[in-house]
């Protein structure tokens, strides 16, 4: 069950009872530079800015720009994602998991898995030991106000 929700047009992000995190991405969405400006906007006022681990979860056709892709680095040490698990439910979504996390190699603990079940079973033995380790975050404030400098 979730405690904090937000609802955009493009997106549901939640934040459960059990402290996970679950971004859905809603069928047909285009994941735009804009749009990643605003999940992360988002991300920052559901945790509060404190670090926390994320089920990601797309619905059908949903698309990410090159732009995109090449800025997802950006945010990698900025937001309060401490691990990732996406979801992936079809052959796409797993090829381009899989080739973003050959590729851009993130700097924290990731999982592709087929169901949202196998993503809760793989975060929870990680749980204790990643909570263990120190935080490079930076302060919701501090990333809003790069954000907000942002050209796009």
């Amino acid at each position: 069950m979730l405690i904090k929700e937000i609802e955009i047009e493009e997106a549901i992000i939640g934040l459960r009872e059990d402290g996970i995190g679950h971004v859905y991405l809603k069928s047909g969405t285009e994941v735009n530079v804009r749009l990643q400006e605003i999940l992360m906007e988002h991300l920052l006022l559901i945790t509060e800015g404190k670090p926390h681990d994320f089920i990601f979860e797309a619905g059908e056709h949903v698309s990410l720009t090159k732009e995109a892709r090449e800025h997802a680095n950006h945010y990698e040490g900025r937001t309060p994602v401490r691990s990732i698990v996406t979801v992936v439910n079809n052959l796409g979504y797993r090829l381009v998991a899989e080739f973003y996390h050959r590729v851009h190699k993130p700097n924290k603990p990731f999982k592709a898995v087929s169901s949202f079940q196998d993503g809760l079973n793989w975060l929870r033995p990680h749980r204790m030991h990643i909570r263990e380790q120190p935080s490079n975050q930076v302060s919701a404030e501090e990333t809003k106000e790069e954000l907000n400098n942002q050209p796009y």
